[in-house]
């Protein structure tokens, strides 16, 4: 078990407000998918962008996928039975969780995601 403390870490002055969005996935009788979303609003979390080297170049131009880490102790989630990947909202914009990996060990416990911009979001063209 950890004993590094980084509640610290987790200051007022270094949090953003953020929502979430956790959508819950049945499958109904003829076997297709519904979706229920409940929002979760006021999350606190340090938000700072991911991955600033990953540019992708296509033939017309550069593209550098918006992306952004998130520290938080609200437990955002990745896929699992029963549920899809957590929606986060900054700024207006939605991002979905591709990537979560869990300190719960450390202080109170927080957890480290990496999220993207859902399709239709404009991405910075360079």
């Amino acid at each position: 078990m950890a004993t590094l403390d980084v509640s610290e870490a987790f200051d007022l002055s270094f949090l953003s407000k953020f929502s979430v969005i956790r959508r819950k996935e049945i499958i109904d009788s003829h076997g297709r998918s519904i979706t229920t979303e409940q929002i979760i609003d006021n999350i606190d979390g340090v938000i700072t962008a991911a991955s600033p080297g990953d540019l992708r170049r296509v033939p017309d131009y550069d593209y550098q996928a918006r992306a952004y880490t998130i520290y938080t102790q609200y437990r955002l989630q990745s896929a699992h039975p029963g549920y899809k990947n957590d929606l986060v909202i900054i700024d207006g914009d939605r991002y979905q969780v591709v990537n979560q990996l869990p300190y719960h060990n450390y202080g109170r416990g927080f957890v480290s995601v990496v999220v993207i911009a859902e399709p239709g979001i404009p991405a910075e063209v360079m």
